[in-house]
C-alpha cells in the first residue's frame, strides 16, 4: 500500500459524520475533520444555512430521550458513533413530557415520528401515546401533530405496540382483533356483524363516527363500536 494510500485511510478514519434534521424531519447528512464544532458552525450545515445564527436553534441528541439547546458561540464535541441534531430558525423552544422527562422542540407542534426518534424507538415497534386527563389516553398515528402552545404542558408515553386490541360491539361483547389496517367492509366480517349494517366508531368523547364499507380503518387500540340498520335505530 502506497503512503498516499495510507494517508487517505487515516483521513477517512478522523471524518465525523453529522444526521441533522429540521423541524419537519428532512434530513441533511454533513461530515467533518473537525471534532468541536460551535453552535454557528453547526447552523451554517442545513440547506439553505440558518443566518444570522443568532435565528438558529440548534438541539443536540446526547443520548435518547435528552435534547440540549446549543447556543452560537457553544461548542459541541462529536462523537465518532453518532452526531443527531435538530436545527431550524425558531425565536424559542417549546417543552413537552416523554415518558417522565423533560424535552425541547424547535417548533410549536411535535408529531410521533419526531418523538420516537428523539427516544431512539423502532415506528415499527413502538408508538406514542398522548397522555390525558379529561379522556382516555390518546395512541398517535405516527404523521400525527400535536400543538405545544397550550397553557400547560403536553405530557406523552411511548409503549410497545400491541399485537392485539379489544373490540366491544354495542356494549354486549368484546372480540380480539389483531392490530392494522382494515378495509369497513372486512372489520364488519371481523366483528361478526352484518355486513348490511352500518358501523360506527365511539370516540373518546362518546361521539359517534359513521364509518364506510370502502373507508380504510386503523385499528391500534381498544375500540368501541355500535353497528345499527342503514334507516337508523337499534342493531
Amino acid at each position: 500500500m502506497t503512503q498516499a494510500g495510507l494517508h487517505h485511510t487515516s483521513r477517512q478514519a478522523e471524518r465525523f459524520h453529522l444526521a441533522i434534521y429540521d423541524a419537519d424531519l428532512n434530513l441533511v447528512e454533513a461530515g467533518t475533520d473537525d471534532g468541536i464544532l460551535t453552535g454557528r458552525q453547526l447552523a451554517e450545515m442545513p440547506t439553505p444555512p440558518i443566518r444570522p445564527a443568532a435565528e438558529a436553534r440548534v438541539l443536540h441528541l446526547q443520548r435518547p430521550g435528552s435534547v440540549e439547546d446549543i447556543g452560537p458561540e457553544e461548542t459541541v464535541r462529536l462523537s465518532r458513533a453518532n452526531n443527531t441534531f435538530f436545527i431550524g430558525r425558531s425565536d424559542r423552544l417549546y417543552s413537552a413530557i416523554v415518558d417522565d422527562s423533560r424535552i425541547d422542540w424547535l417548533s410549536s407542534k411535535i408529531g410521533a415520528r419526531i418523538i420516537l426518534l428523539i427516544m431512539d424507538l423502532d415506528p415499527e415497534k413502538y408508538r406514542v401515546v398522548r397522555v390525558r386527563t379529561d379522556t382516555a389516553d390518546e395512541p398517535l398515528p405516527l404523521d400525527a401533530m400535536i400543538s405545544l402552545e397550550g397553557s400547560g404542558v403536553e405530557a406523552f408515553r411511548t409503549e410497545r405496540i400491541p399485537q392485539f386490541v379489544t373490540a366491544c360491539i354495542n356494549g354486549e361483547r368484546e372480540v380480539k382483533l389483531p392490530v392494522g389496517i382494515y378495509l369497513v367492509s372486512k372489520l364488519l366480517e371481523l366483528l361478526g356483524i352484518d355486513p348490511r349494517q352500518v358501523l360506527n366508531v365511539v370516540g373518546p368523547d362518546g361521539s359517534f363516527e359513521e364509518l364506510e364499507p370502502e373507508d380504510k380503518f386503523t385499528v391500534d387500540r381498544d375500540l368501541k363500536f355500535i353497528s345499527q340498520p342503514p334507516c337508523g335505530g337499534a342493531a
